[in-house]
């Protein structure tokens, strides 16, 4: 694993410079789970955060891209490859779309009257294979309480993670054919379980929108990980445990240190 990660390390592009100081204070201002990182972390995660503004295109949609946009995307995508080296800077994915706010086509359709009517779809993020990210800033840029739990970057680039063997199925690459089993055991039994939850309309600590298939579960719950990690493991302790292990981190441990 040091040779490979010695490998990757030299095949990367790399940013002229250390990462401004600034990043740092945005961050911890902006997100959840900087300040809680251990400084090594941090200072990892601000080393990837600068890579990826190096090497990723960033595009706006009727809003213009700054710095502190480039920062609070990369920042948080970066968090998800602290324990995974291995899997590069999200490769399948060079682009980032920035929308001020939620998008989508108008679809045409044919009401039971006869009449037409134009129907605009409503996306807050979407993941393309072999495309870009894009994502909605006005549900980034929402205080944090407004948010309750959900990170629109975490998810989305959960799916990025997804892509990278080959299939959007909610089973990103994983060692093993026995771990392979286990996630998909534990998987396969939240999934039942937040259906139910969902079609009952009880509430859940998961978003139910992960109950409409396994790609969207394992995003959702990558979200809750990272955001609500100690109310995670509480509830769903083979859950946490499955993230636990594919991510390398146990954010519910470090959100209980002191600050």
């Amino acid at each position: 694993m040091k040779l490979l990660r010695r490998i990757l390390d030299a095949l990367r592009p790399k940013a002229a410079g250390p990462p401004p100081a600034a990043w740092a204070d945005l961050l911890a201002a902006r997100t959840t789970f900087f300040a809680r990182l251990p400084d090594p972390q941090r200072e990892e995660l601000l080393r990837l955060a600068q890579r990826f503004i190096a090497t990723k295109r960033f595009w706006g949609n009727g809003i213009a891209v700054t710095e502190e946009m480039k920062v609070v995307v990369a920042g948080t995508a970066c968090l998800l490859l602290l324990g995974l080296p291995q899997h590069g800077l999200f490769p399948r994915n060079p682009d980032v779309i920035i929308h001020a706010r939620d998008f989508g086509q108008v679809v045409q359709a044919v009401g039971p009257d006869g009449q037409r009517y134009e129907i605009r779809e409503s996306n807050l993020g979407q993941a393309i294979y072999r495309g870009p990210i894009r994502l909605a800033w006005s549900t980034i840029d929402a205080p944090p309480a407004h948010r309750r739990g959900r990170n629109l970057i975490l998810h989305e680039y959960a799916h990025a993670l997804d892509f990278l063997n080959g299939l959007i199925d909610g089973t990103p690459p994983l060692e093993t054919r026995q771990r392979a089993a286990e996630w998909a055991r534990v998987f396969s039994g939240e999934l039942q379980r937040l259906r139910a939850a969902a079609d009952a309309g009880q509430p859940t600590l998961l978003d139910p929108y992960g109950a409409t298939n396994p790609a969207e579960l394992f995003a959702v719950a990558t979200e809750c990980f990272f955001e609500q990690p100690v109310e995670l493991r509480r509830r769903h302790a083979e859950l946490y445990a499955q993230l636990a292990t594919f991510y390398g981190q146990d954010p519910a441990s470090t959100a209980e240190r002191p600050v």
